[in-house]
């Protein structure tokens, strides 16, 4: 399902075919998270943690959004919207099959052009995205 490689980049098998790429770092089993998208011409990166996230115990998962990077594109008939919705419950649905989702303390942030995704998450209703 994910593979690792000397980048420390992963990759999620989607519907469809199609692949999330992304970096994690702190804490993996922490149910503190830190859901990073990154700007413009960049990619999920998660190499360069700050020690103020180190300390708090956290899980920083830092993905390439849809199209950038070795991430998949959305489909032709799919929304970015409903894409990105889509792709951040999968991989948040991976790192976290067994829990109850209120139990997740997520916060979204994103850098330049990474701010607009980070917006549609947390504006997104709770049936496209249940974590929000």
């Amino acid at each position: 399902m994910s593979a690792d490689n000397s980048s420390g980049e992963q990759y999620l098998d989607l519907p469809g075919g199609r692949t999330l790429a992304y970096a994690e770092a702190g804490n993996i089993s922490s149910k503190a998270v830190v859901l990073y998208l990154h700007g413009s011409f960049t990619i999920g990166d998660a190499s360069k943690l700050s020690p103020v996230l180190l300390s708090k115990d956290i899980h920083f998962i830092s993905p390439t959004l849809p199209g950038w990077g070795n991430t998949s594109p959305p489909p032709p008939s799919t929304s970015y919207n409903d894409c990105l919705t889509s792709d951040m419950t999968a991989l948040l649905t991976h790192h976290y099959p067994d829990s109850n989702i209120h139990d997740i303390k997520l916060y979204i942030s994103g850098g330049s052009f990474g701010t607009v995704p980070a917006q549609i998450l947390y504006g997104a209703p709770y049936d496209k995205f249940p974590f929000g």
